[in-house]
């Protein structure tokens, strides 16, 4: 279990409730995994699934989910390779 996977359990990230949307435990909890990971640097989304030991159709999901809703965005990298990163928006967390 990674550190940002244990950090994640115990706090919730401050942007992982998206407004209008149903916000399930399990939902929560996987964007809390990838918005703890981006706040370390920017990641593939291979790296990201090493990070979260998500499944790729459950984490492409909550990228485009927080994608949507501006809290991450994508940079293109060389060939077909993209970066995700935080963009800053949304509420910071109090604590780091």
């Amino acid at each position: 279990m990674t550190m940002v996977s244990r950090l994640s359990e115990e706090i919730q990230h401050p942007n992982a409730f998206i407004p209008n949307l149903r916000n399930r435990k399990a939902g929560i909890h996987a964007r809390s995994l990838i918005l703890r990971a981006l706040e370390e640097k920017s990641y593939s989304v291979k790296e990201l699934r090493e990070q979260t030991n998500m499944m790729p159709s459950t984490l492409r999901y909550h990228l485009r989910l927080l994608e949507s809703n501006m809290l991450i965005r994508r940079r293109p990298m060389a060939k077909r390779r993209v970066i995700w990163e935080q963009t800053g928006l949304g509420q910071q967390p109090i604590f780091k």
